[in-house]
């Protein structure tokens, strides 16, 4: 596989900002090693497009498609220059959404933030709860009255949270088993034969 790499933009300043931010975020929430400000446009070989076709997800995202079959890969630097005519069909809202897209269908990380908030706040719950108790045996002033009811709120939301994350750990691994991807792909495939003695 051969694809374009993009050195430079002629866009705005924010559009370079997003489309830099979203390809860094990409590559670090991804399941699979997707090249950095790689765009969709290259040349497959004949091998690779009959998979990406075999796949029967409908929110195709072709870099990490390319990158998810595995096979070698080389990016060519270019700079881009700008359009020359005509207005680009994609819009923010449609750009959002094909992030998002990407974000969820190469990666379970969103669905483990979940359990990472609950257990922060579980941690939050147990250090306050920590300090009003010194606070109760020490003698040192404190405000009395909302002290334990800031502790159950606290450790209440940290239990949900955590409650929330163990459901997203097995929605993601329902929504990886209805992508039906195939567990390994063969690069060549050569009959064997032997001959009669």
């Amino acid at each position: 596989m051969v694809f374009g790499v993009r050195r430079s933009r002629k866009e705005s300043l924010w559009k370079r900002f997003a489309y830099r931010s979203f390809y860094r975020l990409f590559r670090a929430f991804a399941d699979v090693d997707v090249p950095l400000d790689a765009g969709d446009f290259g040349l497959m070989s004949r091998r690779v497009v009959e998979l990406v076709l075999k796949m029967p997800e409908r929110d195709l995202i072709i870099r990490g498609l390319r990158s998810w079959v595995g096979f070698r890969q080389i990016g060519v630097p270019y700079d881009r220059p700008e359009r020359q005519a005509g207005e680009t069909k994609y819009g923010l809202r449609k750009l959002v959404k094909l992030a998002l897209s990407a974000l969820f269908g190469y990666s379970t990380l969103p669905l483990r933030l979940a359990t990472v908030l609950g257990l922060g706040s579980a941690g939050v719950a147990a250090c306050y709860a920590a300090y009003v108790l010194y606070t109760k045996f020490s003698g040192a002033p404190a405000p009395s009255g909302w002290a334990s009811l800031a502790i159950v709120i606290l450790f209440l939301g940290g239990v949900q949270l955590v409650t929330i994350g163990i459901l997203g750990e097995y929605i993601g691994r329902i929504y990886q088993q209805s992508q039906a991807r195939p567990l390994f792909i063969i690069a060549k495939d050569e009959m064997l034969t032997t001959k009669a003695p």
